[in-house]
């Protein structure tokens, strides 16, 4: 198998390594000996845990990274009005942008940060006031859950519950299920996999002890006779595994074979019978072998299986004592049941020659009872039916009507120790972004909607420094996630140096990085901070001390500037290493804000520069919705105060100090609609809602393709909003306008 793997190097064959690898497939790492930890669909890569006997002929370094902020704080008191906000604010010219009415209104605003203190008085009304639309915390771990398809119910299985975890596999008998995982701590500093066996009948969990390996893969549980049976992968050295299994009512162990394993297939009737594929081949339990690249197998019978080959998925049967190859359907990763095969060619799935579904999956299709289970971004389909679920994966059925899943974290952002060390982070730049506390601090754009990732943990239980490769993972994650939400603008006070050198912040090497230079294309614009550094003086000359996605090309990143206009002697500078100007822009380094439940302090670092950017950037997108995310980052270089002493642009405060009347009123402001068409596709009924920002009186009409109108009426633009009834309706698609005097506003949808 072909890897390209970012910045490895394997000192022995029996480390464990963290690598992102491109174009593999995330079920295929697994099979590989991998945990795969996150997918990024835009840039067709995956980040995992991997045996450094794959990565042999790769060059690679092991390194950490440490986030961003890291200033002082100074107590102050506080006054009404505005408050010591006003100064900030008017900094930067934003009070006269609100006085114009502009205040960011429903433009979605993504914040990347350590978690967010829903009960502080300052941002509490966020919560109920329903402007948090999406939050997410990725360094949670996992949990597992049976998912009822019928009512939507979840019931979470008992899994250990003192420490945050990470699963690689799973398989279930009765109310059995056996789990590959790994402790959060053991992951990132000494990497081991354990087995443990769930009950969810009496809600009891506890690890297999008498199995003794410190990397367990691809747990399987079956029956033999009175007996319950785990078999497991064990890896050994080199390319080798043991296939071994353990009686659970016995205690008995016994291995089965020892060889190069990518995946393996087990059926237990009156005796065990086993088959299993290397990188060139299928071994079955006679030692008979078909030859070709392996691509997965499912066993169904005592003698029988299918399996991938190349790239053909062939139906294997032993008859009069030899084994028969008969080829079936081009494609990888069969699944068996009742006398049909699912699979995956290119990229779809099929279910024997009848097309399924588009597929962006997490593990082999299965099929039960003719039904067809596949992952597609945040959800998935099952039986013709599509399911939202936010980070599902490793999804398997339990019965007709119950699906077991793991799910990659939850949706609770509150700081885990909001008390200690930099927990209180990202509350702090939410408070800057849109908090309101009347009297003491005005967020810059308090009516955006915002979507919130937790994607640092900054501290442990015993107050603890916490650092770890994998919160850049879950940076990237967090990243796509609000993209698919539709963020306009992704606000990420977070940075990673200190597993690169300088040469390295090219924009083309870090991940993060990496990233972010190709939001710009799903029409967001990336916030981010150039870091914080320690001087005395202000140095004659830039230094390259930025951190990454800083780098990254088509984003904003934004250096530190004093209220005296010249700029920080902590704030980080460019050029990146490729020689391009950095920061992009520069913003206030010491606004004020709120640092803990009810404190309001003078802050410093590009952290809060970089949240006073992103909520410029929101009241930018409610004046011109049409602005598109590169004519938004334009507009802001163009219209950018030039600093005394420093021409544009240069690597000290990049195009200047951001200006925020003059980038709001850099074109005429027309008033603003949005046209929002839901559920879609739609079968019964339709909503259409209107915001306006103005008083008037405007058309809705809604055609055919061939130019029928079967809906019309007069509307009003401020708040508009009905539903029509439309099962009548030919399926088909739909053109939905919205007729002003001066301006035609079209969506669509289609009717099935």
């Amino acid at each position: 198998m072909n890897f390209t793997v970012l910045m490895l190097s394997v000192k022995n064959d029996y480390e464990i390594l963290k690598v992102w690898t491109y174009q593999v497939e995330p079920y295929f790492l697994r099979l590989n000996g991998g945990i795969v930890l996150t997918k990024s669909y835009i840039l067709n890569i995956a980040s995992a845990y991997y045996p450094g006997y794959l990565l042999k002929e790769e060059a690679l370094k092991n390194r950490k990274f440490q986030p961003v902020l890291r200033g002082k704080y100074f107590k102050s008191s506080f006054k009404y009005d505005y408050g010591k906000s006003r100064e900030h604010l008017e900094f930067h010219n934003i009070i006269k942008v609100h006085e114009q009415g502009i205040i960011g209104l429903d433009v979605k605003l993504a914040i990347l940060d350590t978690g967010f203190d829903s009960t502080n008085p300052t941002i509490s009304h966020l919560w109920r006031d329903r402007r948090i639309i999406k939050s997410w915390d990725f360094n949670s771990g996992d949990s597992m859950f049976l998912f009822n398809v019928k009512n939507s119910n979840l019931v979470k299985l008992p899994i250990p519950s003192n420490q945050i975890i990470y699963i690689s596999d799973y398989d279930f008998l009765d109310s059995l299920f056996v789990i590959s995982l790994s402790f959060e701590n053991e992951l990132t500093n000494n990497p081991k996999w354990r087995i443990y066996l769930s009950n969810i009948k009496n809600g009891e969990v506890s690890e297999i002890s008498s199995i003794s390996s410190r990397f367990l893969l691809e747990p399987k549980i079956r029956r033999k006779v009175d007996s319950i049976v785990v078999f497991y992968k064990s890896w050994i050295n080199g390319k080798n595994y043991a296939l071994s299994y353990i009686n659970l009512s016995s205690g008995d162990t016994n291995t089965l074979t020892i060889d190069e394993i990518i995946q393996y297939d087990i059926l237990v009737n009156d005796s065990i019978y086993f088959a299993y594929g290397n990188s060139s081949s299928i071994k079955i339990y006679d030692n008979t072998l078909f030859f070709g690249k392996f691509g997965g197998i499912h066993y169904f019978s005592k003698d029988s299986m299918v399996v991938s080959l190349n790239d053909s998925i062939f139906l294997i049967y032993k008859e009069n004592g030899s084994w028969y190859k008969v080829f079936r359907f081009i494609g990888r990763y069969p699944s068996y049941c009742n006398g049909k095969i699912s699979y995956v060619r290119n990229d779809s799935v099929f279910l024997d020659n009848d097309f399924i579904l588009y597929e962006i999956f997490s593990d082999r299709p299965d099929c039960k009872n003719l039904k067809v289970l596949a992952q597609f971004k945040d959800g998935f389909f099952y039986n013709g039916n599509f399911y939202n679920f936010d980070f599902a994966r490793v999804l398997r059925i339990y019965n007709d009507t119950l699906i077991a899943i793991v799910r990659r974290g939850d949706s609770n952002v509150y700081p885990e120790y909001p008390n200690l060390g930099g927990q209180y982070h990202g509350t702090s730049m939410l408070s800057v972004i849109a908090g309101i506390s009347e009297g003491s601090l005005i967020g810059v754009s308090p009516g955006v909607k915002l979507i919130l990732a937790k994607t640092e943990k900054t501290i442990t239980t015993d107050s603890n420094y916490f650092e770890s490769i994998v919160e850049e993972d879950f940076w990237v994650n967090a990243a796509e996630w609000a993209v698919r939400n539709g963020a306009r603008i992704i606000s990420s006070s977070l940075g990673y140096i200190d597993w690169y050198s300088k040469k390295d912040l090219d924009g083309k090497t870090a991940i993060s990085s990496k990233f972010a230079s190709k939001v710009i294309n799903y029409n967001a614009l990336i916030i981010t901070a150039m870091g914080n550094v320690q001087r005395n003086t202000l140095p004659n000359s830039p230094d390259t001390s930025l951190f990454a996605p800083a780098d990254a090309d088509s984003i904003i990143a934004v250096g530190g500037i004093n209220y005296d206009l010249t700029p920080s002697k902590n704030s980080s500078f460019g050029p990146t290493s490729d020689g391009r100007i950095k920061p992009d822009i520069s913003a206030l380094f010491g606004p004020y804000y709120i640092s803990n439940y009810n404190g309001f302090h003078y802050a410093y670092g590009t952290s809060l520069s970089t949240a006073m950017v992103s909520g410029i950037c929101a009241l930018a997108l409610q004046a011109h919705t049409n602005w598109s995310a590169r004519k938004l980052r334009d507009v802001i270089l163009k219209t950018a105060k030039e600093i005394p002493n420093y021409s544009k642009p240069n690597n000290f405060v990049g195009y200047g100090l951001i200006d925020a009347y003059k980038l709001v009123n850099y074109e005429p402001i027309k008033s603003p609609i949005s046209l929002r068409i839901y559920p879609n596709p739609a079968r019964e009924f339709l909503k259409i809602k209107i915001d306006g920002y103005i008083d008037n009186i405007a058309k809705l009409r809604i055609m055919t393709l061939s130019g029928k109108i079967v809906f019309e009426r007069d509307i009003e633009l401020k708040g508009f909003e009905i539903k029509i009834d439309i099962k009548d309706w030919q399926s088909g698609l739909y053109i939905v306008s919205v007729i002003l005097e001066n301006q035609v506003i079209n969506g669509k949808f289609v009717k099935i």
